[in-house]
């Protein structure tokens, strides 16, 4: 795809409400969790493939409304120069 000229966004599982009861898969980042393990999950997730340029969320209403949750997570992507 890439290079046909399209742009890949990659999907990260977090966290939804009702977690676990509905469940986005193995490694979701939680709000739970500490930053290290979250970060764990997202370069498990990142390292499945290549030549994304961004993240989207796969489900993730919980993580992505807790800011403390969210900060190391959007750091990470800063650093890689990733979009979200």
């Amino acid at each position: 795809a890439r290079q046909s000229g399209h742009e890949i966004v990659m999907q990260v599982p977090l966290e939804p409400f009702d977690y676990p009861k509905v469940n986005p898969g193995r490694n979701t980042l939680t709000v739970a969790a500490s930053a290290d393990e979250n970060l764990k999950s997202l370069h498990w997730a990142l390292s499945r493939t290549t030549n994304y340029t961004g993240v989207m969320n796969y489900m993730g209403a919980r993580f992505s409304a807790d800011a403390a949750a969210m900060e190391p997570f959007m750091a990470e992507l800063g650093k890689r120069g990733l979009a979200y």
